[in-house]
């Protein structure tokens, strides 16, 4: 039996503190740790523009914090500064042979204009996204995109960059 959905109110009232400092890779944890359990998916990312800040749950032996996002869908929500949604494996666009990643929602996080992180979330092969879960990632990532707003422009920039470059801040 799937686990409820928590609400992405509750979600934010929990997470919207731990950005203060902006989209670090501890504040990237607890997200990827209360959406993991809070959410009906099995898989949960924090991107920077180019690389991974957290990841947990299924298929994250090769979509790994530091390194570089795998899926066509990361990349087609920073191309297209807006919320991508895969209902299929070949959507995904995951290379590794074998990643159970079978459908999956990226909602970018921007701030100023500029794509300074995504939040996706995922699903295996058992369901597909339901539209609460789209819904909640959506409307977090654009929670979170207000708060980082908050942020002193000097904040968020060393955010983007250390996000881009791997650096773990």
């Amino acid at each position: 039996m799937a686990r409820a959905d928590r609400t992405a109110l509750a979600l934010a009232a929990e997470l919207l503190p731990s950005l203060s400092d902006g989209l670090t890779e501890i504040s990237s944890d607890r997200i990827c740790t209360a959406l993991l359990a809070g959410l009906d998916i099995e898989a949960v990312a924090v991107n920077g523009p180019e690389r991974i800040i957290a990841s947990w749950g299924e298929g994250m032996e090769h979509h790994t914090a530091g390194g570089p996002y795998r899926t066509s869908l990361v990349g087609r929500a920073i191309a297209a500064r807006g919320s991508a949604v895969a209902r299929t494996l070949r959507q995904v666009g995951c290379a590794v042979v074998g990643c159970p990643l079978t459908s999956g929602i990226a909602a970018p996080i921007v701030v100023g204009g500029e794509v300074v992180g995504v939040l996706s979330g995922w699903r295996t092969q058992r369901r597909p996204l339901s539209r609460p879960t789209i819904q909640a990632i959506v409307g977090l990532a654009g929670l979170f995109a207000a708060r980082l707003e908050d942020l002193p422009r000097s904040a968020v920039e060393p955010m983007a960059d250390a996000a881009t470059s791997g650096v773990r801040t």
